[in-house]
C-alpha cells in the first residue's frame, strides 16, 4: 500500500510540473499552447546529445538541455505565434497551430533520434521511504514539485513582473 501512495504522489508531482508550465501561458494568452508539452523532450534528448555525442559532463548537458529548451520556446513564440496573434486569429485557431507544432517537433525529434526509449545509463538506487521504495530521481521529482510550487507563488504573487502577469491575465 505504502508502495501505491508513492506513485501517486510522484504522478501527481509530474502532473503538477507540466500544470504550473502550462499556467502563465495560458493565464496571459487564454489558450493551451500544447506545442509547449514537447519542450521537455527537447531538453531531455539535448541533454542526452550533450553527453553522448558530443561527450560532455552530465551536469553542463542539463544546462546545454536546458538553453536549447529555451531557445526553442523562443523561437517558437516569436515565429509562431507572435505573428498569427498580430493577424488577430482567434484562440481555438491558436490552439490548432500548437497541436501541429507540436506534432512537427516531435516527429522531428524522431527522425534525429529514433523512436526507441533512451537512457542516459544511470542506474539510480532505490531508498526506503515510508515503507516504499523510491529512486533519488522520483524523490528529487517530488522535491522539484514542492520547490516549483512555492516559486510560482513567489513569482506571481512578490514580484513586480508576477503582479504585471496577473494584471494582463485578469484584463
Amino acid at each position: 500500500m505504502g508502495q501505491l501512495i508513492a506513485n501517486v504522489i510522484v504522478s501527481a508531482a509530474l502532473s503538477l510540473i507540466f500544470a504550473l508550465a502550462f499556467y502563465p501561458g495560458y493565464l496571459t494568452t487564454r489558450f493551451f499552447n500544447l506545442s509547449q508539452a514537447v519542450l521537455p523532450a527537447i531538453s531531455a534528448y539535448a541533454v542526452l546529445a550533450a553527453t553522448g555525442t558530443w561527450h560532455m559532463p552530465l551536469l553542463v548537458g542539463i544546462v546545454v538541455g536546458v538553453g536549447m529548451t529555451m531557445c526553442a520556446a523562443f523561437v517558437v513564440e516569436t515565429c509562431v505565434f507572435a505573428p498569427l496573434r498580430r493577424n488577430g486569429i482567434g484562440r481555438w485557431q491558436l490552439l490548432v497551430a500548437s497541436l501541429g507544432g507540436y506534432a512537427v517537433v516531435v516527429n522531428l525529434i524522431a527522425i534525429a533520434f529514433g523512436d526507441e526509449a533512451r537512457g542516459l545509463g544511470l542506474m539510480p538506487e532505490n531508498n526506503e521511504v515510508f515503507g516504499a521504495s523510491l529512486s533519488i530521481v522520483r524523490l528529487a521529482t517530488i522535491g522539484v514539485a514542492i520547490a516549483a510550487v512555492a516559486g510560482m507563488g513567489v513569482l506571481l504573487h512578490g514580484t513586480q513582473f508576477g503582479r504585471s502577469v496577473r494584471a494582463v491575465g485578469s484584463n
